[in-house]
């Protein structure tokens, strides 16, 4: 009787009575990765490159002009998100990286030819926007000046 009551004490304890680890998870949203604030001289005419690179591979690539165009258009593609206050480069305040690399370098050019050029390590941190274990957020900032 007593190995009987030892067992049915053990088998409760790893079971946990029944009860289940529930969280109650709000959904903030968020991204992880870099944000980049963009400082520098935006009225000199040309064509206009913004690439984000690791290593070889290129993660972000922005072109558009100065002026910027009746259609306010620039384009970027890869692992990019753009964050403007307005319609044209003269408004973007900053570009988002969503990866989060140890080091990556910035490259700013201008009719092919380099404006800027500068290679961050960036300091990351750690969050939970949406409570204890429902998730993390990994960020940094940096600027990028020319």
């Amino acid at each position: 009787m007593r190995m009987t009551l030892l067992a049915v004490v053990a088998m409760t304890s790893l079971l946990g009575c029944g009860e289940e680890d529930v969280r109650d998870c709000p959904l903030a949203l968020y991204l992880n990765g870099v944000g980049i604030e963009l400082d520098g001289e935006r009225s000199t005419a040309g064509a206009y490159e913004l690439r984000m690179h690791v290593g070889d591979r290129t993660w972000g690539l922005c072109s558009f002009e100065v002026p910027t165009p009746e259609d306010g258009s620039f384009v970027c593609s890869g692992e990019t998100e753009w964050h403007a206050t307005g319609d044209g480069w003269e408004d973007v305040e900053s570009v988002q990286l969503t990866v989060t690399p140890d080091v990556f370098t910035v490259t700013l050019t201008r009719d092919g030819d380099v404006v800027a050029e500068q290679t961050y390590t960036p300091e990351y941190e750690v969050t939970e926007p949406n409570g204890e274990g429902c998730g993390e957020h990994i960020s940094a900032r940096v600027t990028f000046s020319w």
